[in-house]
């Protein structure tokens, strides 16, 4: 596909990257349709002003207007079911998850470049920090492709939504307390993404765009499930990219669903975190980190056998996940084991049968987290576990 193209029928949805991003593309498709069908609505509103009189005419412009409510209706219904999505929302630290985002952002910076992490602490909001950090980082890569090098800060800033700038963006969403968070160039404000459009504004104008229609959907759906928005300057896509997300109520972020405590009990520990996944590596080493904890990596059992040999009496905890190459997690345990009978391991996988987990825990796991799981119960789940719960 053209990445220029913003013509549906021509979209190539071959290169999504697996079925877990499909609810969140539905949603973006419901969205776009949506907005579709409202204005073949308001178009027939004004063809009826002009064929009235006309009777046969009329009579038709109607049954296509009513053909069009009816779609609208249907796609709103199944915009419903998919806000299913939001099961696994939290309340989330923002400078964690973007502290998180930034360490594999580096990854890719060529070198004599920067990046910078410009978020003020206590901003918080309600999502799924995987699928957060995925869309940034797809964004990121896009900006990169297009504008290879510079240097780039990620900033986050309070803003009070008005009604002025609701219009001014052409945007659904209530008044209230917003989050607006950018990767930008390091000259440009956050700001100024305020000057700019939505992303299915710049598609519905037909403005070209660097990146494919999937994407762009994609991304409006993981926006639209956490009730916000994606911002660009559309005059200048290569200044960043931005997200309009509603600001958790400082009440909620602080009731009992939260990640955050003291940070007295983590003093001293140290976690082994075993994933071949490296955005997982970003947001939960960013996480326990934040949370006190010390965090070693290792990105295959084998690996993970090797660190824990190297490491005798150093290591408190295991999070080790089942499915990776090289070594499974459940070869790794085993080994573990060997080297330590006490050692602590907390499985975690998305795709391992029932029974695989049970023979691992009935060998001594202390526990299994399913994923996508959540920030807050993966830090009660270790809390419990440490403190022999």
């Amino acid at each position: 596909m053209d990445k220029n193209s913003s013509d549906l029928q021509a979209a190539d949805f071959s290169a999504l990257p697996s079925q877990d991003a499909l609810p969140q593309l539905m949603l973006g498709l419901c969205d776009f349709l949506d907005r579709r069908l409202v204005a073949v609505a308001n178009y027939q509103d004004l063809l009826a002003d002009e064929l009235e009189g006309k009777s046969g005419l009329a009579g038709y412009s109607a049954k296509s207007r009513d053909l069009s409510l009816e779609m609208h209706k249907a796609v709103q219904d199944v915009a419903a079911l998919l806000e299913d999505t939001r099961k696994v929302f939290e309340p989330l630290q923002l400078l964690p998850l973007l502290q998180g985002s930034a360490s594999k952002f580096r990854k890719v910076l060529p070198p004599g470049f920067s990046l910078e992490v410009q978020v003020p602490e206590g901003i918080n909001i309600l999502g799924e920090a995987f699928q957060l950090q995925g869309m940034l980082a797809e964004m990121w890569e896009m900006l990169q492709h297009e504008c290879p090098g510079g240097d780039w800060h990620i900033q986050a800033r309070k803003i009070e939504l008005t009604q002025q700038l609701r219009a001014g963006l052409n945007l659904s969403c209530p008044n209230g307390h917003y989050v607006l968070l950018g990767i930008l160039r390091a000259k440009v404000q956050i700001e100024q993404l305020l000057q700019g459009q939505t992303l299915l504004d710049c598609l519905d104008a037909k403005l070209p765009l660097p990146f494919s229609l999937p994407q762009v959907l994609r991304w409006a759906g993981i926006a639209a499930s956490h009730s916000g928005v994606v911002l660009l300057n559309q005059q200048d896509f290569a200044m960043g990219l931005g997200l309009l997300l509603p600001q958790l109520p400082e009440a909620q972020a602080k009731s009992g669903s939260t990640v955050a405590w003291d940070g007295a009990e983590a003093l001293g520990k140290t976690i082994l975190l075993v994933d071949d996944e490296d955005m997982i590596w970003d947001v939960i080493s960013a996480m326990l980190q934040e949370l006190g904890y010390q965090v070693l990596l290792a990105e295959n059992g084998q690996e993970a056998v090797e660190i824990y040999r190297r490491n005798p009496g150093q290591i408190d905890l295991v999070l080790l996940d089942m499915i990776m190459p090289t070594m499974s997690g459940a070869e790794a345990f085993f080994l573990l084991k060997t080297i330590d009978p006490g050692v602590k391991v907390l499985l975690s996988s998305g795709y391992v049968s029932e029974d695989e987990i049970q023979e691992v825990l009935n060998a001594g796991a202390v526990g299994f987290l399913r994923k996508p799981y959540r920030m807050a119960d993966l830090a009660r789940k270790i809390r419990n576990i440490l403190a022999g719960d």
